[in-house]
């Protein structure tokens, strides 16, 4: 599918400055122009605990700019930056968050629910294409990796990635928030530890086919527990 054509960036920039102005503006927030879909991000620190644990809003949205156009630079799978400016940035519409495509299926019932296999290890190619790159996502939870309407997985949220040179924690560090991350979005009747149709085994044919660099979590230990490896994989 072409990509439509932006509007002028003016009008982008206008739009975009209008939203932020608000008093109740949020820190991320869906832009319409001309039947288009956009996602502005601003300037707005995020409580206290989020800037000890991170940085300024200011740095992170400069960050998250020059890791978008790195990344968009090398062919990787990542929004349009649009639109960059010291307050804020605007970025294309990436699909809807693999989430929300997830709820639908796995929601509790009696009847057993579609495969959700196939979805997820089609995120962790695409996670495994972003590390076999060099780069590390830094938070690839399912809500910040989308489906867009091509059918391609699409990474959003990249304030924390490293775009080129990650190092193997970083990446590993990324493995197993993908593998865990499913589980709260997964109803009891795939929890159980016999599910026929469990997405673990495509998760670790997959990770084991993109020779994903997993080393150091095959053998990590907490606190003199057992290790966690492949065969501790949870059944998500």
């Amino acid at each position: 599918m072409p990509d439509a054509p932006l509007p002028d960036v003016e009008i982008l920039r206008r739009e975009a400055e209008r939203l932020a102005a608000r008093a109740d503006a949020a820190w991320v927030q869906r832009m319409e122009l001309n039947g288009q879909v956009f996602w502005l991000k601003i300037v707005k620190e995020r409580g206290a605990l989020l800037r000890l644990r991170k940085s300024s809003a200011r740095t992170l949205l400069a960050r998250e700019a020059e890791t978008v156009s790195t990344l968009s630079a090398r062919g990787l799978p990542v929004p349009r930056l649009l639109l960059y400016t010291v307050s804020c940035i605007v970025l294309d519409d990436a699909g809807t968050p693999l989430d929300q495509h997830l709820r639908p299926i796995l929601k509790p019932g009696p009847d057993l629910a579609p495969d959700p296999a196939p979805l997820l290890a089609q995120a962790a190619r695409a996670l495994a294409d972003l590390h076999c790159a060099g780069g590390a996502h830094g938070s690839p939870h399912l809500r910040n990796m989308c489906l867009n309407p091509n059918g391609e997985i699409t990474f959003i949220d990249l304030e924390g990635a490293t775009p080129e040179n990650a190092p193997l924690a970083a990446r590993a560090y990324d493995l197993r928030l993908l593998v865990f991350s499913p589980r709260a979005h997964l109803s009891p009747i795939w929890r159980g530890p016999r599910h026929a149709h469990s997405p673990a085994p495509a998760l670790k044919a997959t990770l084991h086919w993109k020779r994903w660099p997993a080393a150091p979590i095959s053998g990590l230990t907490i606190k003199g527990r057992r290790p966690w490896g492949w065969e501790t994989l949870p059944t998500i």
